[in-house]
């Protein structure tokens, strides 16, 4: 009878102390907090100016290093004074604070739990990574980024990654959503905020997100589409919006794999005329 209580107490101390592990592992994620692990409590940002501006320095409470428009300052929830000569005459803006990424990272990692700790330190808020200083009308005005200079013309490439599709085919409405395309392009500015642009790529619904040789077990339809668009564009804050013109080739695919002779392949191809 000793024996059976002796071993009847080590499987429930055993247990117990598994039971605790969890539980102590799982305090452990409920009282951690992402601001205060991933962010450190000096930010560095980038300041860059017009020609006119001269002398930047943000507040010197929270400023360390500098170099190059380089910035190294302390994270806080006040806004970050920045001071500034404009053509021998002191000027100065306020750059406000924002929650960062890691503070609303805690709802998805500890139900928000982190957020009370986070709550009331530096770590929990970020400055802009990047501020441009612009002159206009005797007042300075924060920018994201420098304009664009007049004449200048740029290169870009994407990768639409996901694509959908809607149609009306033979057998009926054809609607998918796959992976798959590229695009490249030209940006002309003849304005600091106006530029004309043309782009050209191609689409596609590959259902699986990298390119790879599949054999369908049964019949399969597939959509892609080539495009070219010229277009007038407006920059408006941080968005673009434009105007013009778009052509672009359709191709509809049918193939019966276990028996192409049995039911031929079928291709359809539309041309289309969009402003």
């Amino acid at each position: 009878m000793q024996h059976i209580f002796r071993k009847l107490n080590v499987r429930f101390f055993a247990q117990f102390t598994k039971t605790m592990r969890l539980f102590l592992c799982f305090l452990l994620l409920l009282i951690s907090s992402c601001a205060t692990i991933l962010n450190r409590k000096i930010q560095t940002i980038t300041i860059t100016a017009d020609r006119r501006i001269t002398n930047i320095s943000p507040d010197s409470t929270r400023k360390a290093i500098t170099d190059n428009g380089v910035f190294h300052v302390l994270r806080d929830k006040k806004p970050l004074h920045i001071s500034m000569q404009v053509d021998g005459i002191k000027k100065s803006v306020y750059i406000p604070s924002k929650n960062s990424p890691a503070y609303w990272l805690n709802i998805c990692y500890n139900y928000g739990m982190g957020m009370l700790i986070d709550k009331n330190k530096p770590q929990r808020y970020e400055y802009p990574k990047h501020i441009h200083l612009a002159y206009k009308d005797s007042t300075v005005n924060v920018m994201r980024f420098a304009p664009m200079q007049k004449g200048i013309t740029t290169f870009n490439f994407s990768l639409p990654y996901i694509n959908s599709f809607y149609l009306r085919t033979d057998k009926g409405h054809y609607n998918n959503t796959g992976f798959c395309g590229i695009g490249i392009g030209l940006d002309y500015y003849y304005h600091y905020k106006r530029y004309l642009s043309m782009n050209l790529g191609g689409v596609m619904d590959f259902f699986v997100p990298i390119p790879a040789p599949i054999k369908w077990p049964s019949d399969h339809q597939s959509c892609n589409t080539a495009y070219i668009n010229i277009r007038n564009n407006y920059g408006i804050g941080r968005f673009d919006v434009g105007y013009g013109i778009s052509i672009s080739r359709m191709n509809w695919n049918y193939k019966y794999y276990p028996n192409p002779a049995a039911l031929p392949p079928r291709k359809y191809s539309s041309t289309n005329l969009g402003l």
